[in-house]
């Protein structure tokens, strides 16, 4: 899991980057620097993720919000 694959989930969910930096535990200013690909994505946030959206959940998150054209990968 990557920094867009992280984009891609906030994305299909509708969440802002402070929103969905909170349901994570972490700073907005955090998640936008794993969205931008300048940190890495933490063992911690993969397991949060993984807890709230499942595996095959961020799967199909990521293929809508490629759909909906809001993520440019």
């Amino acid at each position: 899991m990557n920094g867009f694959a992280i984009r891609a989930i906030r994305i299909s969910k509708g969440m802002t980057q402070p929103e969905f930096a909170k349901t994570l535990g972490i700073s907005p200013t955090w998640l936008c620097e794993i969205e931008k690909e300048r940190r890495p994505v933490s063992d911690r946030v993969r397991i949060r993720v993984s807890q709230l959206y499942g595996d095959d959940d961020a799967v199909e998150m990521i293929r809508r919000a490629k759909l909906s054209e809001q993520l440019t990968v």
